[in-house]
């Protein structure tokens, strides 16, 4: 089923924190990761939530967060960071470490690839600093700097970005991206 509202593909590292940030605000007990979410920088929080107030957009993590912790907890830390979209999930992890493939995974899952005139209507945009992860929807990917994480202008670049269907072009890339994995994410 093609979700009433658009995604967000969100990565946490280099877009809701920046290195320095990071570097002052390491939990002391790393492996503790119910407070990770000291690690999110409110400033760049509020930029995400401004997106996803403006959109009504649900997120979807594509974080290596989501490797490191199961998602209850992840979704937790989230909270207490100060994201109030819905979290409606985390892409698979797949052996390519392509987000790409991942985000096609996620869509084949959840929405299916049988109607490619209907999933070419998704509204979705993926915010990543690694931009290479990404070389089938290059279209609709913002990429941000481990330096800044997200800043202004890649919000009103999200906003914009989201409000637009995926389109065929990039719903048939994606789709073809993710046939070099199974539904598992096994390459």
């Amino acid at each position: 089923m093609i979700p009433s509202n658009p995604i967000l593909f969100l990565d946490l590292d280099g877009v809701c924190n920046c290195r320095s940030f990071r570097k002052a605000h390491w939990p002391k007990n790393e492996d503790a990761f119910s407070t990770w979410w000291i690690m999110l920088c409110s400033t760049m929080v509020k930029r995400i939530n401004k997106i996803t107030d403006e959109t009504k957009a649900d997120i979807v993590v594509i974080s290596d967060w989501r490797t490191k912790m199961d998602t209850d907890i992840l979704m937790e830390v989230l909270r207490k960071g100060g994201i109030k979209a819905p979290i409606v999930g985390g892409t698979p992890v797949v052996r390519q470490q392509r987000r790409d493939v991942e985000i096609a995974c996620w869509i084949g899952q959840n929405i299916g690839w049988d109607d490619m005139d209907a999933v070419a209507t998704i509204r979705m945009v993926a915010i990543d600093d690694n931009p290479q992860l990404f070389p089938t929807i290059r279209g609709k990917v913002i990429q941000t700097s481990d330096e800044t994480g997200i800043t202004d202008n890649h919000v009103r670049l999200g906003i914009r970005m989201i409000q637009e269907p995926m389109g065929m072009k990039t719903a048939i890339c994606l789709r073809d991206s993710g046939n070099f994995t199974d539904a598992w994410g096994r390459g």
